[in-house]
């Protein structure tokens, strides 16, 4: 019985090859791609400065900072408390100065209505509000933008008592990447490294573009989990494929290089939020490149010892030959390994030391 040595028979190709560069390139692009999401969060989740949205002085072009903070919020080490404010006092419980109503009156005219149905009537001045008394951010809050324009810590209001969704999201892409490295290896021996390999791009591309369009925090986390799965069965499932492929003396720093590239991909999203200050935007702009990558459902070749593994010899051999062929390899020969049926009653095949080049 006669099988393909493939390790031999890849040493045969003629060394380091125009085919071994296009799959090289592939593998580096994917862990660049990969590296992306695993380093997104602290960027699409910022919590930035933030306090209460005081009903009664705030409007819909307020600021981070304002003189009625002196009295409308509490504050502690030069501070804003983030979760609490002072109560207002409505004009009925509050020492309302009659003589000054014509005045609000005109001052009313100038004032958003919306602003003024959640003002519920009090007055933004020191003496309509309870110093000796606090209540939640009931009307939402007022972040800082300095830094960034939104994150979806500002967009689903994260903070105070939602502030633990937020380490949701990154646990639940942790937990989808614990499961993608533990299923990873079986799916890639049961289907093959390609179809693995497109399996598992599909996820993280569906997680991460479609996160980028979350309405609520429940479906952010759970795209999440679904990106993080993708992203570590794709990043292994490449990285076996590459190393699969490799000439003995090339693989060791191939294989480094790729972890290389994974790390470039993670500093490459430093530098997009520098320029993208929206989180969606950002999110958008690290997965929609990821498309690229379908390319290689047609231009990366299945795993040659795969396909020895599963009987499909011959398969193998059109996928070596190509190969050569692309490699301008001359003088290419198969190398095959026969075996000869052991004395053992087990009867198993045992390899004999004689090589045939064919």
């Amino acid at each position: 019985m006669a099988k393909m040595d493939v390790e031999a028979t890849l040493n045969r190709l003629g060394g380091f090859g125009r085919s071994h560069l296009l799959i090289v390139a592939l593998c580096y692009l994917t862990a660049f791609f990969t590296g992306m999401p695993v380093v997104q969060d602290p960027f699409v989740n910022y919590t930035p400065a933030h306090r209460c949205y005081v009903p009664s002085c705030d409007s819909s072009n307020t600021t981070y900072e304002d003189d009625f903070l002196n009295f409308t919020t509490p504050s502690e080490d030069n501070e804003w408390d983030k979760c609490e404010y002072h109560s207002p006092l409505t004009n009925e419980t509050s020492a309302y100065n009659y003589a000054s109503r014509p005045i609000q009156i005109l001052a009313s005219l100038w004032r958003d209505e919306e602003d003024e149905a959640r003002s519920g009537g009090a007055t933004c001045e020191a003496d309509h509000f309870a110093v000796a008394d606090v209540r939640s951010c009931d009307h939402g809050w007022v972040y800082d933008h300095e830094l960034f324009q939104s994150s979806t810590t500002m967009d689903f209001d994260l903070v105070c008592d939602k502030s633990f969704l937020t380490s949701m999201t990154t646990s639940a892409f942790n937990a989808g990447m614990m499961l993608g490295a533990i299923t990873s290896g079986v799916m890639a021996d049961r289907l093959g490294r390609r179809l693995s390999y497109m399996l598992s791009l599909v996820l993280l591309v569906t997680g991460s573009s479609l996160g980028a369009a979350s309405t609520s925090p429940v479906m952010l986390i759970l795209l999440r989990l679904l990106a993080g799965f993708g992203d570590a069965a794709t990043y292994q499932i490449i990285f076996v494929l590459c190393a699969e492929y490799m000439p003995q003396q090339h693989r060791s720093v191939v294989g480094l290089l790729i972890n290389v590239s994974f790390a470039l991909g993670e500093a490459a999203v430093g530098v997009y939020a520098i320029f993208i200050r929206r989180w969606r935007m950002l999110q958008l702009t690290i997965s929609l490149p990821m498309f690229v990558l379908g390319i290689s459902y047609w231009a990366a070749p299945e795993s040659a010892r795969w396909l020895i593994t599963q009987g499909r010899e011959q398969e193998a051999e059109i996928i070596v030959r190509k190969m050569a062929k692309f490699n301008k390899t001359s003088n290419f020969e198969i190398i095959y390994l026969y075996y000869h049926r052991s004395l053992s009653c087990d009867d198993n095949f045992m390899p004999d030391q004689s090589l045939r080049m064919d």
